[in-house]
């Protein structure tokens, strides 16, 4: 069995999880296309749970598009972590 024990270095990488609210998730393939569209690595946990890990480079508009879903209620928004 694993166990994580410490984080001997930080890729730079910015974290985030989103929660698709049931009137999005049949839009759940568009909205990770989006999101490697804008550069970033995206993991579909389960349905309707998505892990985002954006580069430094991308952070800013993985940012945006997942702050404006949560606006529009899309999503719920969770920040893993950010360098910011």
């Amino acid at each position: 069995m694993y166990s994580f024990e410490k984080v001997i270095s930080r890729s730079g990488n910015s974290n985030f999880r989103i929660w698709l609210n049931d009137a999005v998730t049949r839009d759940g393939v568009k909205i990770v296309e989006a999101l490697r569209e804008l550069g970033s690595h995206v993991e579909v946990t389960l349905e309707g749970l998505i892990a985002v890990d954006a580069p430094p480079e991308h952070e800013n508009k993985v940012w945006e598009y997942l702050e404006a879903g949560r606006a529009r209620g899309d999503w719920g928004l969770q920040v893993g972590f950010s360098p910011d």
